[in-house]
């Protein structure tokens, strides 16, 4: 058996559907299939290994699958064939996870709450003593020797862990009470365990182990103390404690090295039956006591913060930057199956990141399903993430945390929650999240202080970060509206010269974005030449009245903004702020409006999902022409349970069309998404058929069946934009189209017969920007919905 594993006992269920077979399948008698899923056990899975199945028996030849499927199960349709195996399968994980003996968590140590709770501080003698010969024990040993003192871990690990699930601790304990991100992880900056091949202890204990370090993997950028507080006995205290840089050389200088671990699930409101989440307490005793601990010698806590906790209570880390990972991560556990007979038929499912395999045998008798659940085994594993560029990134809880968002299985909130402290691996991303922390938090920020009656911020990073939830051509509306078309961008690390500049707009600049040209471009374009469409000043003063505007001669586009010029003619170098950039830009910057009036004509849209935020929507005229222009967050992709996203929307009912006109489209990434949809409610689990765009201009018919399935799409062709998109409703039957142009014919794209609840038809224009906090755009004319 592997290091980190145990058995679990058989556990067996029996499912029975009393059906009848309302026509003869072209397969008879008691059967079983073997099918193995990376996602779960469902009805596609099972449909999946059933067409290999029937594809060798002759008197099936030529069949369709699916309905032979329906036939054997002995039910109308292909949604009730649905109901039956996934309630099947829910059913049963269901009866596995109430059947599970289950274990306290202040049972593994047998010293009550009181310890938990203060181990989990970075207290307690399995923390705070190091072996020494100083008194030897009775019968001649060294005292506090850590396998003798945590002995009790590995007899738990080897013992009731083999079979019990471990209750998460109880609120008495409140580092775990609520963790707003899914995530928890500790840290350590101690090393008391010799020989062990981690961290520099080192023999003889009483002159080589003493204050001695774990393997650095991360760096502490600052410790909120007040976040984690309460859970260490220091309730309402307020300090922030910061660490300039990382040493890298032992000298502690700065934080010293520190080793952190970690691990996130599922959201359980979601996904209720998800492994990570039932097992989250067996993680917590794997990573805290057995691994780090017990295994490893790592022990205590980072001075004004717990050593392990959820992550909003923890300190905020940053990785190495092109070196070490950031925070490494253990997924829950994996389980595979001990055959208990050679002709047992199997589920077979591989839960992504938490590496569970779980094997069911599921018989087929005549209408009746049988599903039984056999031998397991449990191993821990390093988790695989996406990290923020879209890459494969392994054992960074970030990355693990990320692909639980791109799964559906984490909210968008709850993931900013966990960017708010593990900060990336830029080169400044700790000293921006400890300016942003200074600056948004606690309210010191370096530089001016400008009236909210008079000024609106529309951009900010670091200590000055603010993402709008307006669009860029909705942004650009919002400045040219504003009394006098003037921003400043404030930057209090600037050279006195560039520490406030205002920027004046000469033109309304030929559809362009200007907080975005501001932000990003480091071009010359149409609506941003300087000189032509803006001009600078040192003093609003000078801006209202268009005097004394800098002298630039030669402004650089190459380098964004300012262009590298300064009020006397001269050139000022390392004075820019692209945001997209770290690399010698300059930080805690802000852009103001100066004296702005409302969006009077702004359109609320619908919140579909969770997004921490709600975009907004606007009518223009642009060219002569009435353009609805939508902006929006969220997750909409195919093979997902449940989306998030913007929507545009009004009741229907009946046979109806709906059709659009997209003319322009400002996407983020490649996944993000616009388009037309129908769908069965406002849920984030909804069935729905629609028709959209991404950002490669594939055009895809996407739909989910039922409810809370997953959904598909279907017919992805290139189309440039403007494109005509329409859906037909008649009857069930969903009809996707499109056209090039205003006077070609309609090209049917996709029609799916789909039970939608008609009582509760939604259809509209929806949104999804694919990135967290970051808005996608679209504009539309001649709008029928």
């Amino acid at each position: 058996m592997n290091a980190g594993s145990s058995s679990w006992a058989l556990f067996a269920i029996s499912l029975l559907s009393s059906l009848s077979s309302t026509e003869a399948a072209c397969i008879s008698g008691p059967f079983f299939l073997e099918v193995e899923d990376v996602a779960h056990c469902g009805y596609r899975k099972v449909l999946a290994a059933f067409e290999t199945m029937i594809a060798g028996i002759p008197a099936c030849a030529g069949l369709d699958a699916e309905n032979e499927l329906v036939s054997v199960l002995g039910v109308p349709d292909i949604r009730a064939a649905k109901s039956v195996l996934n309630g099947s399968c829910e059913s049963a994980w269901r009866a596995y996870l109430a059947d599970l003996d289950t274990v306290e968590f202040s049972n593994i140590a047998r010293n009550g709450e009181e310890f938990v709770k203060e181990f989990f501080n970075g207290k307690t003698d399995w923390n705070e003593l190091v072996q020494t010969d100083y008194p030897l024990t009775d019968n001649g040993k060294p005292s506090f020797k850590l396998d003798r003192q945590a002995r009790l871990v590995e007899r738990f690990f080897e013992g009731d862990a083999a079979f019990s699930k471990v209750n998460w601790p109880p609120s008495s304990v409140p580092k775990f009470d609520s963790c707003a991100s899914n995530t928890v992880y500790c840290c350590w900056p101690t090393d008391r365990q010799a020989g062990d091949g981690n961290g520099n202890c080192k023999k003889p204990y009483d002159s080589d182990c003493v204050d001695k370090d774990p393997a650095d993997n991360t760096n502490l950028c600052y410790v909120d103390v007040q976040s984690g507080s309460d859970t260490i006995g220091r309730s309402g205290m307020q300090a922030t404690l910061s660490f300039d840089g990382d040493d890298d050389n032992g000298d502690h200088t700065a934080e010293g090295p520190i080793h952190c671990h970690g691990f996130a699930w599922a959201d359980p409101t979601q996904f209720p039956l998800d492994p990570s989440y039932h097992f989250r307490g067996n993680n917590l005793f794997y990573v805290s006591m057995y691994d780090h601990l017990y295994d490893r010698g790592y022990a205590r806590n980072i001075p004004g913060a717990p050593m392990c906790a959820c992550a909003e209570q923890m300190p905020v880390n940053l990785s190495r930057f092109c070196a070490l990972l950031l925070i490494a991560c253990s997924s829950a556990w994996s389980l595979s199956f001990m055959r208990s007979s050679p002709d047992a038929g199997r589920f077979a499912i591989g839960l992504y990141e938490i590496d569970l395999i779980v094997n069911f045998r599921v018989e087929f008798n005549g209408g009746a399903v049988n599903t039984e659940l056999g031998m397991v085994e449990l191993e821990f594993n390093s988790c695989q993430g996406i990290d923020r560029y879209g890459e494969a990134d392994d054992n960074d809880l970030w990355s693990y945390a990320h692909e639980l968002f791109l799964e559906g299985k984490m909210t968008d909130v709850q993931l900013k929650a966990l960017t708010k402290r593990l900060v990336g691996d830029e080169p400044d991303a700790c000293m921006s999240a400890t300016k942003q922390h200074f600056g948004q938090q606690l309210g010191h920020i370096r530089g001016l202080t400008y009236d909210p009656n008079k000024w609106t911020k529309v951009a900010g990073r670091e200590a000055f970060a603010y993402t709008s939830s307006l669009g860029a051509t909705a942004m650009s509306d919002f400045i040219m509206g504003s009394s006098h078309q003037i921003l400043v961008r404030t930057c209090p690390d600037c050279v006195p010269t560039h520490r406030e500049i205002f920027y004046k707009r000469l033109t309304e600049g030929n559809g362009l974005h200007i907080v975005d040209h501001l932000k990003y471009s480091k071009q010359e374009i149409a609506g941003g030449i300087y000189g032509t469409d803006f001009l600078l000043y040192s003093t609003l003063e000078d801006a209202i009245a268009g005097t004394n505007e800098w002298a630039c001669v030669e402004y650089k586009y190459n380098k964004g903004f300012p262009g590298r010029c300064n009020p006397e003619g001269g050139i000022t170098r390392n004075q820019e702020s692209l945001f997209h950039r770290m690399d010698g830009q300059r930080t805690d910057v802000a852009f103001f409006v100066y004296n702005p009036t409302s969006l009077s004509a702004s359109i609320a849209l619908t919140s579909v999902g969770s997004k921490s935020m709600t975009g907004m929507a606007i009518d223009k005229v642009v060219g002569g022409v009435n353009r609805f222009i939508i902006a929006g967050f969220g997750e909409f992709n195919v093979g997902e349970e449940i989306d998030s996203f913007d929507f545009h929307q009004i009741r229907k009912s009946g046979d109806f069309e709906i059709v659009a006109k997209l003319e322009a489209w400002y996407y983020i990434n490649n996944n993000s998404r616009t388009g037309l949809m129908i769908r069965s409610g406002l849920g984030s689990d909804a069935a729905h058929f629609a028709i959209c765009i991404n950002g490669k201009n594939k055009v895809d018919a996407h739909f989910r069946e039922t409810t809370g399935d997953e959904s598909q799409k279907k017919s992805r062709d290139t189309m440039d934009v403007p494109i005509w998109m329409k859906i037909a409703k008649s009857g069930s039957t969903y009809m996707a189209y499109t056209k090039l142009n205003d006077t070609a014919e309609w090209v049917l794209k996709r029609s799916v017969t789909l039970n939608l609840d008609e009582q509760n038809l939604r259809a509209g224009i929806f949104i999804s920007s694919n990135q967290l906090m970051a808005t996608a755009e679209a504009q539309y004319s001649n709008i029928s919905l």
